[in-house]
């Protein structure tokens, strides 16, 4: 059985980079005073004035990821389930260059980045775990997969800590549904990702994870959620009219790339083209490590996947993807009379995940137990400390806790 267990530590943000100060302030004061649902109806009343350009997306992500923190775990699926229909509904369309006359990216509809549809899959398991539904977490565990090596596919250096992650809750989730072979085979996956990972010093292991448990003995497995999204930032950039031209030949679709070449013809060129393209970047957080501690036993809380580093080099955009993208539509807009000096890009993002996503777990006797979640900083200094009181741990069984900090 899985005990539904939330603890909020610190600070959650569930504003968007649109909101005032004082609304991220007044939600993130409320959080850290253990009230989960309140910043939930903030969002909703904030929701026609805040997401007001970013349609229905970005409210339905960071709606999502809300009630997954505040424990409303089959709420935070159909929330999650009604983003992912909507992205594949508008990701066709932001992708195309020609978008309306006047138009700037973060004028249209929010698709999203790569990662943040792994996240959807990723939640959602983890949502199927605390309702005690491990052979449906099994199927969105196996989506996680299967996206992630879609997402390989296309790009060079990819971090090992998104396979880590995915291969680990394969192992887990597989487990908990009896499917023993699935399960021997995701922890394989998963030692031969930790072995290649250079920092498996501070991952999480999936060898201990396999350990058996002892007779009276249960499982406690932690999700730690750890510091502020990641975030999207513009970077300035100009090319070429030829490499605009090549740009818009790439990915606009024939009625766009026909007015490129009508204007062309006309003499309607310039030199060079200005536009922005998306770039990384991370808040600093003071908490890097975390550990559990049960009857003065203490196990740590380790990475299982650096969603800044997915993001990172997603965002470096190695197949040149975006920045075909976003060189396109710099060009079409300048055709429909724009600033060929003027570069602009979408900086929206999903707010309300997280920078890291860590796992602990410990082997503890059945029965009610207090367990203590420390976190510290890089030298190793206690930056705070949580007890969850009263976790009911069957023997035999994994019960499923999550923290989330933003320090």
């Amino acid at each position: 059985m899985v005990k539904r267990s939330l603890v909020v530590l610190m600070v959650l943000s569930t504003a968007c980079a649109t909101s005032s100060a004082d609304q991220k302030k007044d939600r993130s004061d409320t959080v850290a005073s253990g009230d989960a649902a309140s910043p939930l109806e903030g969002l909703e009343r904030d929701m026609d004035a805040e997401y007001a350009r970013s349609g229905q997306v970005l409210v339905l992500l960071d709606k999502g990821a809300s009630l997954h923190f505040a424990s409303q775990y089959s709420e935070s699926n159909a929330t999650l389930s009604q983003a992912e229909a909507r992205m594949k509904e508008v990701i066709p369309r932001t992708k195309v260059a020609g978008a309306p006359a006047g138009s700037t990216p973060a004028s249209l509809e929010y698709s999203g980045p790569a990662y943040e549809r792994l996240l959807i899959h990723l939640l959602r398991a983890v949502n199927d775990l605390f309702l005690s539904q491990p052979e449906v977490a099994v199927v969105e565990a196996r989506k996680a997969g299967t996206y992630l090596k879609a997402l390989q596919g296309g790009t060079a250096a990819m971090p090992m800590q998104g396979e880590l992650l995915v291969a680990v809750l394969q192992q887990l989730v597989n487990e908990d549904a009896g499917l023993t072979a699935d399960a021997a085979a995701a922890a394989k996956q998963a030692r031969s990702v930790a072995a290649k990972d250079p920092a498996k010093a501070q991952q999480v292991d999936p060898k201990a994870l396999a350990t058996p448990m002892k007779k009276g003995e249960g499982e406690i497995v932690l999700i730690h959620y750890n510091g502020p999204a990641p975030r999207v930032e513009a970077q300035a950039r100009q090319a070429s009219w030829a490499e605009a031209v090549a740009a818009v030949q790439a990915v606009g679709g024939e009625p766009v790339w026909a007015q490129v070449a009508a204007a062309s013809a006309a003499g309607r060129r310039t030199d060079t083209i200005s536009y922005a393209r998306p770039t990384f970047a991370q808040d600093p957080h003071r908490i890097v490590a975390s550990r559990l501690v049960v009857k003065g036993k203490e196990s740590p809380v380790q990475l299982a996947m650096d969603m800044s580093s997915l993001a990172k080099a997603l965002l470096e955009d190695p197949s040149g993807s975006l920045r075909q993208r976003a060189l396109a539509r710099a060009t079409v807009r300048y055709l429909n009379g724009g600033d060929a000096g003027a570069g602009e890009t979408d900086t929206r993002a999903w707010n309300t995940i997280a920078s890291q996503i860590r796992i602990g777990h410990a082997h503890v006797p059945a029965g009610k137990q207090q367990i203590e979640v420390v976190h510290m900083d890089s030298a190793g200094r206690v930056v705070s400390k949580e007890t969850l009181k009263d976790v009911v741990v069957k023997a035999g069984k994994r019960t499923y806790l999550q923290v989330r900090t933003v320090l």
